[in-house]
């Protein structure tokens, strides 16, 4: 599992990497306004394509790690409801272009442009939500690398030949993501070869039931991330938006870990319910998160003006915020994924809209006067709340102690001391 993790964590690090690798291009070329016209076109397409998903990819994750030969047969029933699902989404952004926009007639049509690609996109994750419940983690990875690369190269090259532009920088981010499907080439020979042995897909009633579940909460959840920044614009102004967006994207590397460990998790927990495993994983992750955030957060005044651009030192406060917010919000999110792993992804989706609800009320009275940095602050309420509440769910309906999900113990260095001594065994075996 440890390799899982690592494989994962290596996928899980690309979308971030390649953000802030393009951010500080982006920056340099667009200004901090100009950065702001891309994320109010990107975060209603971002929004749209997780709640496209109704879940489905996490069902599908779910149902064939416990019956993975079902694999062709069971996604070929996802493809029909994600594609009507997606089709939905798309129309949604069509009709609500005009009001999310602000009044800006680019804008409107861009967010509008972008509708074209929301099931696609939608039809990638089912293909990943497949990929993470037959273990083809190496093919995740692949997908997030290939997609990093087709998001940084295009923006590299277009700023060094003078044609970056809000317009070109938003097809590349929204077309970029897609390319990644090539990725899945060979599971879908694996589906192949596993439907020979069994024809008979997950019933339409069990992938409907959880993807519902699971949908709640993840909607909530892309709300609870990108509903600031749907709604920056119209509650403040696109350059307290192009100074936010560039604090997520700084906050964003120490999500990565929290991420990967929590995909692996799901499937594993799945597969067999192990308390210790997933609190370790847990304790471990936030401290982890915690080094990290202190790290960047730390030097953040040394490099945010020279690397993004000037003004843009102005996105640091809400930048420390946010890395707090990660840091706080982990535990829970442990404790989401072992909600939902032991059938009941319903608790967590109820956490998660607690959450958005007080990150809501956050965003209306603190972004208007405060920007930037009182979206971020609504965030942090938002994890908070979150994350309070999986830990609670889990402690009250299934025994699980909320205290075992932070702070590191000895058995826990022990672990990691053992994972590094085996790591260092397979090295000196390979020379």
């Amino acid at each position: 599992m440890a390799r899982d993790i690592a494989v994962a964590s290596i996928g899980n690090l690309m979308a971030p990497l390649a953000a802030f690798a393009t951010a500080p291009i982006l920056g340099h070329a667009l200004g901090v306004e100009g950065r702001g016209e891309v994320a109010a076109v990107t975060a209603p397409y971002l929004l749209a394509v997780v709640a496209g998903t109704v879940g489905i990819p996490e069902a599908l994750t779910f149902l064939l790690a416990r019956r993975p030969a079902a694999a062709r047969a069971t996604f070929l029933r996802a493809v029909v409801l994600l594609a009507a699902a997606g089709g939905i989404a798309a129309l949604v952004i069509c009709f609500g272009a005009p009001v999310l926009s602000g009044g800006d007639q680019t804008v409107e049509h861009l967010m509008v442009l972008s509708a074209a690609a929301v099931v696609p996109a939608i039809l990638v994750a089912g293909l990943r939500g497949v990929a993470a419940g037959v273990n083809r983690w190496h093919a995740i990875t692949n997908e997030r690398l290939i997609a990093a690369l087709f998001r940084f190269v295009p923006i590299a090259l277009l700023a060094v030949l003078g044609l970056l532009t809000p317009f070109s920088a938003f097809l590349v981010l929204v077309l970029s993501p897609l390319v990644g499907a090539v990725a899945y080439i060979r599971v879908l020979a694996v589906m192949r070869a596993g439907d020979a042995a069994e024809r008979e897909p997950a019933p339409w009633s069990a992938m409907v039931s959880y993807g519902s579940r699971v949908w709640m909460g993840s909607l909530s959840g892309i709300l609870l991330s990108r509903l600031d920044q749907v709604l920056m614009t119209s509650l403040s102004s696109t350059y307290q938006l192009g100074l936010y967006s560039t604090a997520v994207n700084i906050s964003e590397v120490t999500f990565v870990l929290n991420t990967a460990i929590a995909a692996v998790m799901l499937t594993a927990d799945a597969q067999n319910r192990d308390d210790a495993m997933i609190t370790r994983g847990s304790r471990l992750a936030t401290a982890l998160a915690a080094g990290l955030a202190v790290v960047i957060g730390g030097s953040a005044p040394l490099w945010v003006g020279p690397l993004f651009g000037a003004g843009f030192e102005q996105s640091i406060p809400a930048a420390l915020v946010l890395l707090g917010a990660v840091v706080i919000g982990t535990p829970g999110s442990m404790a989401g994924v072992a909600l939902s792993a032991r059938g009941r992804p319903e608790l967590r989706s109820y956490s998660i809209i607690l959450g958005l609800i007080a990150n809501i009320v956050g965003v209306v009275v603190l972004v208007p006067t405060h920007g930037a940095l009182g979206a971020a602050s609504a965030t942090l309420l938002g994890n908070a709340i979150a994350g309070g509440a999986n830990l609670i769910w889990l402690q009250r309906l299934l025994g699980v102690r909320a205290s075992a999900f932070v702070g590191l113990r000895r058995s826990d260095l022990v672990e990691i001391r053992r994972a590094l001594s085996r790591f260092q065994g397979r090295l000196r075996r390979q020379r």
